[in-house]
């Protein structure tokens, strides 16, 4: 790993631990263990350094729904599957900070929040389309509110294991249910 993503690493860890008012070029020297001044070789502002953040939360996200956007599912029933897969995969321990992260809340009115939001979106309606699924803009919403939120409280809560078996049912019961009108609007 070469310096600029070890800095990038080290503010991740430091924004899933504190937030983002935690997060100073200063305290990513310390957590990389760099000479001060070192972060702001690579990330001048502290902006960059938050931008840099939300890329890498969005570079490990494309690893997770590289998935989705690849699969060739054949029914509602494996894509309920594929996206409980994807809350346990994200709600692992490896993958738990970026989580924290999120629950920290990403900077608002970014191009790259905006960008990973509607990459999310472009996944699940693709996914839909394929599926022939009705009111797709609308269930995809919904899809990946339920996914944002059952990653939220896993990482939050966490005392209780995920019930795998249960947010698959409400994956499945979101995906095929046909709407009703008023949500529709």
């Amino acid at each position: 790993m070469g310096r600029r993503d070890h800095i990038v690493e080290c503010a991740l860890q430091i924004v899933a631990e504190g937030g983002y008012k935690a997060l100073t070029h200063r305290a990513v020297d310390r957590a990389a263990g760099l000479v001060e001044g070192s972060t702001g070789n690579h990330f001048p502002r502290r902006a960059d350094l938050v931008r840099a953040v939300t890329r890498r939360v969005g570079e490990r996200d494309h690893q997770v729904f590289h998935e989705l956007r690849a699969s060739k599912v054949k029914s509602i029933e494996e894509l309920s599957e594929l996206l409980t897969q994807g809350v346990v995969r994200m709600t692992a321990p490896d993958y738990a900070d970026l989580a924290r992260v999120r629950l920290q809340r990403l900077p608002t009115g970014s191009d790259e929040v905006e960008e990973l939001h509607s990459a999310v979106l472009r996944a699940l309606e693709a996914a839909l389309e394929r599926l022939g699924a009705s009111d797709i803009p609308v269930r995809a919403r919904t899809v990946a509110a339920l996914f944002d939120g059952m990653i939220l409280h896993t990482v939050s809560v966490g005392a209780r294991p995920l019930d795998e078996a249960a947010l698959t049912a409400a994956f499945l019961h979101l995906l095929s249910r046909p709407l009703e009108s008023s949500a529709v609007q």
